[in-house]
């Protein structure tokens, strides 16, 4: 989990400077079907003109804070723009790996951790990330992200490979496209795109609890293995199950059926709404 934070006053032109003439530093190019080299995207961040770029721990910039133990262990400094006119970036960079995610009270205790991330990210990017000496500290996330708890067991559960290879299903509900993206303690983090730069479908039945007929989850705790819920627990995908869950229990009302099984819905009656209603079910690989 982590507890993202905003810094306003950041001089976009001198990081996107240090990008370009510095793309050891930064996670690029790391998906193929892009066919660009480091340097060739570091080129493309700094004349898009906006700060999106991450800040690696393999680099000897964020990595020898890491080993002097001025900044928390991490993957990388995930750095978003929010606000041109306050020159103002989103930053992802804290990180504490926990079982006790289910009990509020630790999750509550470990947000001090946290916390103190916040400010030694502060320090280390002020000190030493172009761009960032005049930047302040203009905003905290109001709660901490927890990207994985439970899951449930489903009629169908979309796995690693039905991800990477980009697996589509006659009876899919929703798309997803983003890596695999599983964040693990310290440094580790496991990231591998979907093959081809396609996109996998997410089935009816993996939104379906198994032994309950009258229950449809939506969002990172649907039917997955770990490494498939590291791609689909992105907000797009989960709004995108959120959608087709909606849509599930609203034409299971509308069926006035007497046992209430979702299970007895017509999928291709589920599938035509959503595409009425703009859900993006065909058309890209």
């Amino acid at each position: 989990m982590s507890l993202l934070f905003r810094m306003a006053g950041v001089s976009f032109e001198e990081f996107l400077r240090f990008v370009k003439e510095n793309p050891a530093e930064f996670l690029l190019a790391e998906n193929p079907v892009y066919g660009v080299t480091p340097p060739e995207a570091a080129q493309r961040v700094h004349d898009g003109g906006l700060p999106y770029a991450a800040l690696s721990a393999g680099g000897a910039l964020l990595g020898g804070a890491i080993a002097g133990g001025r900044v928390q262990p991490c993957t990388a400094f995930f750095i978003t723009p929010t606000s041109r006119q306050r020159r103002e970036v989103c930053i992802n960079a804290t990180r504490i790996s926990s079982a006790g995610l289910l009990d509020a009270r630790e999750t509550s205790c470990l947000l001090l951790d946290l916390a103190e991330q916040v400010h030694q990210s502060v320090a280390f990017l002020r000190a030493s990330v172009p761009g960032f000496s005049r930047a302040c500290l203009s905003s905290v996330a109001h709660r901490i992200g927890v990207r994985e708890t439970k899951r449930i067991v489903g009629d169908e559960s979309l796995t690693e490979g039905h991800v990477l290879n980009a697996v589509k299903s006659s009876e899919g509900v929703a798309k997803g496209a983003h890596h695999v993206d599983v964040h693990g303690s310290g440094t580790k983090q496991i990231r591998k795109p979907v093959h081809g730069g396609g996109t996998y479908d997410i089935p009816f039945g993996s939104l379906i609890p198994k032994g309950l007929r009258n229950v449809i989850a939506a969002g990172r705790c649907i039917s997955s293995d770990r490494s498939a819920n590291g791609s689909l627990r992105l907000m797009g995908t989960c709004m995108a199950t959120g959608q087709a869950a909606g849509t599930m229990a609203s034409l299971l009302a509308e069926s006035r059926a007497r046992n209430g099984d979702v299970r007895d819905l017509s999928v291709t009656r589920v599938r035509e709404v959503l595409r009425q209603d703009g859900a993006i079910l065909d058309g890209t690989q």
